[in-house]
Formats: C-alpha cells, structure tokens, sequence
C-alpha cells in the first residue's frame, strides 16, 4: 500500500483510528457502513486520503477533535505481552493499565519475559519516528543471562538466529 509522507496525511480509518475514535478495523467497517462523514459529505471509501488538522471528520453525526497527547511510561512487569490482545491468553500490558487506554500504543515492544521501561502515546508521529530506523534514534538494552558468554556466543549472535515459538520460526 503507498503511503504518504505529507504531515497529517493518512488514510480515513487512520486517522479515526489517530483520533482515538476507533480501531482501524472499525473505522473501516463503519466507513463502509456509511457512517463516517469528512467536510459534511458521506465517505463510503477507506482508502481516502484526509489530514488530521484541515478536514472535519464526524462518525455519526459528532464532530471528532484530535485528542490531547497523552504519554505514560510505564514499567512493563514478565509474563505481560505487549499487544492488545493475546490470542493465546494471559495478561497483555492493557489488562495491566486498565481503563481508558483504547488510544495509547506502545511505542516497540519487550518481549513476554522481559521487564522494562515502556512508553505508550496516542502521539502517533512520535511513536512513528522514535521507530523508523530512518530517524537513527539508538536505543540501548540490558540483557542479564543465566550462563558466561563466550566469544562463540557473540560469533553466533552477530550471524542472526532464529527464534522458534512452537516450532515456528
């Protein structure tokens, strides 16, 4: 899909879904329902292309506004997953914080067994560039092993491995 590097340029179920109204597979969903207008017209395509601060987006009738950004650092406990929701059960970082999180992402991610520093925005643009490998932002992690590690061990990590989560890569 192509995308847009224009400032506040995305598409119409991203945008809702920016806004904090909807997931994205909502947003879409109520688009093709008919019930999403942008500049007082009915939009029946998900694939429009609107901007966050120039068009007014209304989802049945009431006028969205972005949100105010919000920031929460939050100090990710083990056996939490970061997702929203865990297909194969278990607590997920949301049951954690509790309510009135439907807009906040985590910006990356830490593994099930890892604990840490988290950051979760509904800033969208931050989270994009705190991400993207283009923005060359470094980010440092401490790893404490059960076991010395050898200078095989920093061969072998240098050439890739391969993770397998039930048998699949």
């Amino acid at each position: 899909m192509k995308t847009s590097h224009a400032l506040h340029r995305v598409t119409l179920p991203r945008a809702l879904s920016k806004l904090g109204i909807a997931s994205r597979s909502q947003a879409y969903q109520s688009i093709i329902e008919g019930k999403v207008r942008v500049n007082g017209n009915r939009e029946l395509n998900p694939h429009r292309w609107v901007n966050l601060l120039e068009d007014r987006i209304e989802l049945e009738g009431k006028k969205q506004k972005p949100m105010e950004d919000r920031y929460v650092l939050f100090h990710k406990p083990k056996g939490v997953t970061t997702t929203r929701v865990n297909e194969r059960g278990g607590s997920t970082i949301y049951d954690v914080l509790g309510d009135d999180t439907d807009a906040l992402i985590p910006v990356g991610r830490l593994d099930k067994d890892t604990t840490g520093l988290l950051l979760l925005t509904n800033d969208h643009q931050l989270a994009d560039f705190l991400t993207s490998p283009r923005s060359g932002v470094e980010k440092s992690y401490l790893a404490t092993l059960n076991f010395p590690v050898s200078k095989n061990h920093v061969t072998e990590l240098t050439k890739g491995v391969q993770i397998l989560v039930d048998g699949k890569p």
